[in-house]
C-alpha cells in the first residue's frame, strides 16, 4: 500500500510533463497557423505566375505573326 502511495505521487509528477507537452502542441498548433498564412501570400504569387503567363501567351502570339512576315519576307525575296 504504501508503494501504491508512492506510485501515485510519480503518476502525479508525470501530470505536469503532460501539461509541458499540451504547451508543445499548442506551439505546434501556432506554427501550422503561421504556415497556413504563408501558403495565404504563396496563392496570390502564382496567380501572378497565372496572370504572368497569361501575358506570355498574347507574346507568343506576336512572335506567330513575326515568323509569318518573316516566312512571307523570304518568299517575296525570292
Amino acid at each position: 500500500m504504501p508503494l501504491t502511495g508512492v506510485e501515485m505521487s510519480l503518476t502525479g509528477s508525470e501530470m505536469p510533463l503532460t501539461g509541458s507537452e499540451m504547451l508543445l502542441t499548442g506551439s505546434e498548433m501556432l506554427l501550422t497557423g503561421v504556415e497556413m498564412s504563408l501558403t495565404g501570400v504563396e496563392m496570390p504569387l502564382t496567380g501572378g505566375e497565372m496572370s504572368l503567363t497569361g501575358v506570355e501567351m498574347p507574346l507568343t502570339g506576336v512572335e506567330m505573326q513575326i515568323t509569318g512576315q518573316v516566312i512571307r519576307r523570304i518568299r517575296y525575296t525570292r
